[in-house]
């Protein structure tokens, strides 16, 4: 936003008539967004309340487009960007009680948009100037992407990422956004770019993107035969396990006993809010192949690992602000968890899986959180319960927590309706006509 509302005045032709531009900008940005964050909340709120409660996706679709159509509009009466304006309606919509129904009215037609987007884009792109100057273009657009690929893979090392999957991530991340499609366009309305240099600019952005599919498969590649290299033991136990696990313990909030199908559901959620975790497993298979996603997994079981790592600081780093959870689906090995982690930590807070009222009851009498899916089945969507109680005990407000579960359940649903449909044509089309 800061860019957008700047872009304007670095047309100005001297200091002083940039500094009466920002001043003008500022007072106009000021007035605007008071008058816009104060009232159009509550505005909005009241409106898409009422309209929520017709049923109407229609309806609801034609006020989400009103309400960014009239910020843009708004901000160009006050001669602000009126991207910048769009930018700031996604941002009220995002923040109203009624965001996923809003979300859920759009998705129909969100793809439609997009490439309608790319397809106005793709008018601006000089292929002219491209066989004019084949050398030039292709330069950029390498040095672009050597460039972001450095960086990108720069900072994963010195997040202690291994160099496989390092290297993965710079080439994913190495292309331009679509975010400067919209700079671009406004830089050119402002006078800073000229029409030739726009057009340079929006064709280099464009061809790097269209590097992306071969260079996710370039990077996947080259981290596969990489990590083909790797000592299982070595990633099972790496030499300095004991001082890695310490560091994971001491900052993580949740505790998982389990990275099987359930134990991956709660991190993904977790991953969602940010919050720093770390999961044991006695199955070497699955430890494997997280530690070589640089995931923090562990091969063994929390007691015996955490005694081993932090010594006798374990009884001060496992205490009520952390969160256990059990995902086992074994009842006997549930309950032999939870009596083995209450006794060793009485002050952690422990969540476990239970398939039986029986089992529920006994892990409840051993001070422990039981949840019971609604379908005892060892798959994400109807082990979702377990991720809403873990969000529940880290005291994320309920509406956020099932906000977000409710955007995982949607995930899931889609896949799986994706995968039905993929099967449908393997079949149509293996059948013939």
């Amino acid at each position: 936003p800061f860019l957008l509302a700047m872009l304007p005045m670095l047309s100005a032709g001297s200091t002083r008539e940039a500094l009466l531009a920002m001043r003008g900008a500022a007072i106009n940005a000021g007035v605007s967004l008071s008058l816009l964050m104060l009232g159009g909340r509550k505005f909005l709120a009241q409106a898409f309340g009422f309209v929520a409660a017709s049923g109407s996706a229609a309806a609801l679709r034609a006020l989400s487009f009103l309400t960014v159509l009239g910020m843009c509009f708004i901000f160009d009466l006050c001669h602000l960007s009126n991207t910048l304006g769009a930018f700031l309606a996604g941002v009220l919509l995002g923040e109203t009680p009624y965001r996923e129904q809003v979300d859920a009215a759009i998705s129909p037609i969100r793809e439609d948009l997009l490439g309608l987007f790319f397809m106005t884009v793709g008018f601006g792109i000089d292929l002219r100037f491209v066989l004019r100057s084949p050398g030039l273009v292709a330069g950029c657009v390498v040095a672009l992407l050597a460039v972001k690929a450095l960086v990108a893979m720069l900072v994963c090392l010195a997040y202690g990422i291994r160099f496989a999957n390092a290297q993965q991530i710079g080439l994913l991340l190495c292309q331009a956004g679509e975010f400067a499609f919209v700079i671009f366009g406004i830089a050119r309305e402002a006078g800073v770019f000229a029409d030739e240099q726009s057009k340079f600019l929006l064709t280099v952005t464009s061809l790097s993107m269209a590097c992306t599919p071969f260079l996710a498969k370039l990077g996947s590649f080259i981290s596969g035969r990489l990590q083909s290299q790797i000592d299982d033991q070595l990633t099972l136990r790496p030499v300095n396990w004991t001082q890695e696990l310490a560091t994971k313990v001491e900052h993580a909030r949740v505790l998982v006993c389990g990275y099987g199908t359930v134990g991956s559901l709660i991190t993904e959620l977790l991953d969602t809010k940010f919050i720093p975790w770390v999961a044991f497993d006695i199955n070497a298979r699955v430890v494997t192949e997280a530690r070589a996603k640089d995931l923090p997994v562990f091969f063994g079981d929390l007691p015996s690992l955490t005694s081993r790592a932090v010594g006798g600081r374990d009884q001060e780093l496992l205490g009520s602000n952390k969160v256990a959870v059990i995902t086992t689906s074994s009842e006997s090995l549930a309950i032999y968890m939870v009596q083995r982690l209450r006794r060793a930590y009485p002050n952690l807070t422990v969540v476990a899986r239970a398939k039986s009222a029986s089992s529920a009851a006994t892990i409840k009498k051993l001070g422990a959180v039981p949840i019971m899916p609604e379908m005892i089945q060892d798959s994400k969507l109807t082990n979702l319960p377990v991720g809403l109680s873990v969000l529940r005990a880290l005291d994320i407000p309920q509406e956020d927590a099932e906000t977000l579960v409710d955007k995982i359940r949607r995930s899931y649903r889609k896949e799986a309706q994706d995968e039905e449909a993929a099967d449908k044509d393997d079949v149509a089309s293996k059948e013939g006509p």
